[in-house]
């Protein structure tokens, strides 16, 4: 079947979309909502600004189910997994201190980790499936395992990225049934990442 979009052009759209969320949450909320004088904006101003962050925030949703996409296409394809590992291991902890910084104002934080380490969480888990053979019932404790340290450890993606990558893997030759569990995965946790999200 030829494809529509080559793995390039999926990252350029995930990056794009990924620049506008941040650009709401940075720049935006933290940036300009939550350090400007009560005084500067009228309430329509402060409620169309607070529009604009929704928006970007949504948009930027369209990213991370790119990401896990694209990081179980490159684990699949990858000639060097020790060399993948190494990399996105490396970018996610030069990541933090930046991700810190913007989020919470601080250089070193834990309240919550960078999405690079979700993605690798969730490289390390189908790489443990694929070392059991993708055998039913120990590739849901495997995923079960790594979804609640995911939570535990209060990485950005939580449990529904662990999720995600998992379906991605698992499903892979199965398109049909890859894409709907994906939504279906994605409408159950509610994008919003919380527990809440789940019911």
């Amino acid at each position: 079947m030829k494809k529509i979009f080559s793995g390039s052009t999926l990252k350029i759209v995930a990056m794009f979309f990924m620049v506008i969320d941040h650009l709401g949450q940075v720049v935006l909320k933290n940036g300009i909502i939550l350090n400007a004088p009560y005084s500067m904006f009228t309430d329509e101003q402060f409620s169309d600004l607070m529009s604009a962050v929704n928006i970007c925030h949504i948009l930027g949703r369209i990213s991370f189910p790119i990401f896990c996409f694209l990081l179980v296409e490159g684990f699949l394809h990858t000639h060097s997994l020790k060399k993948y590992f190494f990399n996105l291991g490396l970018f996610a902890i030069i990541s933090e201190p930046i991700y810190d910084l913007a989020c919470t104002g601080n250089v070193f934080s834990l309240q919550q980790q960078n999405v690079l380490f979700t993605l690798l969480l969730g490289l390390i888990v189908i790489a443990t499936i694929r070392k059991f053979h993708e055998k039913g019932i120990i590739s849901l404790v495997i995923v079960a395992i790594g979804a609640s340290l995911s939570y535990i450890f209060n990485f950005d993606g939580w449990y529904y990225g662990i999720a995600l990558i998992s379906i991605f893997y698992l499903l892979h030759d199965m398109r049909m049934m890859k894409y709907g569990m994906s939504i279906l995965a994605m409408f159950v946790c509610g994008l919003d990442f919380t527990i809440n999200g789940l019911f």
